[in-house]
This record gives C-alpha cells, sequence and structure tokens, in this order.
C-alpha cells in the first residue's frame, strides 16, 4: 500500500508539472520557429504600380473564372490601408499610399507584394496581382500524424500513462488478492 502511494504522489507531481509545461511549450510552437529546409516560406511578388499609385489585379476561383464582387483588404503591417471591391468579371483597382510590402487579401486568399511605384519598378515586376480563392476546406487542414508528433500531445500522453499505469497495476493487484 505504501508503494502504491508512493507511485500516486509521483504520478500527480508528474501530471502537475506536464499541465505547467505543456502551454508554454505550444506558446513556442505558435510563435512559429522559422522555416527550415523543406517547408514553404511565404513569396513575395513584385507589383509595378499604374500612375497614380493604383494597385490593379484580379481575384479568379481555382479554376480561374472571375469572383464577382470579391471583398479585397490591402494590409500594411497591422493597418489597413486600402479596401475595394471586384467588379462583376473579377478585376480591381485600388489606390495605396505609396510603394512598399502589402498584404493583399480576399475573404479566402491573399498575397504578399512588394509595390512599386510608377517608374521605379525592377524590370520583372508584374502589372498586377492576381488573388487565387482557396477552398475553405484545405484551410488550416493538416496530416494526422503531425498531431500525434507534436511537443504538446506527447507530454500529455506521456503524463496520462504515469498517472494511469500505476493505478492499473494497483487495482489488477487488488483483484487478484480479493479473488
Amino acid at each position: 500500500m505504501k508503494r502504491f502511494l508512493q507511485r500516486q504522489r509521483v504520478s500527480v507531481t508528474l501530471l502537475c508539472i506536464g499541465l505547467v509545461v505543456a502551454p508554454f511549450e505550444s506558446l513556442h510552437s505558435a510563435s512559429g520557429p522559422s522555416p527550415t529546409k523543406g517547408e514553404k516560406q511565404a513569396v513575395v511578388s513584385d507589383v509595378a504600380l499604374a500612375p497614380g499609385n493604383l494597385l490593379a489585379g484580379a481575384v479568379v476561383t481555382a479554376e480561374n473564372k472571375g469572383c464577382h464582387a470579391a471583398p479585397i483588404i490591402i494590409m500594411q503591417g497591422n493597418r489597413v490601408v486600402a479596401q475595394g471591391i471586384a467588379d462583376t468579371q473579377g478585376r480591381f483597382r485600388i489606390q495605396v499610399p505609396s510603394g512598399g510590402r502589402y498584404l493583399v487579401s480576399t475573404n479566402r486568399g491573399g498575397q504578399l507584394i512588394r509595390a512599386w511605384t510608377p517608374g521605379t519598378a525592377p524590370p520583372g515586376a508584374n502589372s498586377g496581382v492576381l488573388l487565387t480563392q482557396q477552398n475553405p476546406l484545405q484551410r488550416a487542414q493538416s496530416a494526422a500524424g503531425e498531431m500525434f508528433t507534436s511537443t504538446p500531445f506527447l507530454i500529455g500522453a506521456l503524463i496520462v500513462a504515469a498517472a494511469a499505469i500505476p493505478i492499473a497495476v494497483n487495482n489488477s493487484r487488488k483483484q487478484k488478492s480479493g479473488s
């Protein structure tokens, strides 16, 4: 009995440590480590602005059909600097404050761009931005195996095992001695 209580104390202690450590671990992984070899990095496209700092572009579906009345939001950092709505064929022209880096997005997709004021764009710059609306079901999906190999999941599984195994062993001993 004394041995069981000792195991139970150790299990509860490990459980408490895991409850304290696991949230910090998940916060660390949420901040996102820098991409490593094989991972996708955000691609920034060079786009030449039209006179008057107009950003031209189009919003299309995965089938390459224009998205009628798609909302467009242009952000610089955490600030919305411009917004507009695509026409019946999915095209838009929105004035931005100046050249610079922007996130141009719709309700189901977006793209990072480096906008260049008229006459300053590099030779390979695009004349507009093409936004493809993604299927909303594809967002936030990950391989099922990734969940089981994540550090918080493994810590939780070890804690549960550390608590459950001694209890199960003790219960099986009681059943054998009680029978």
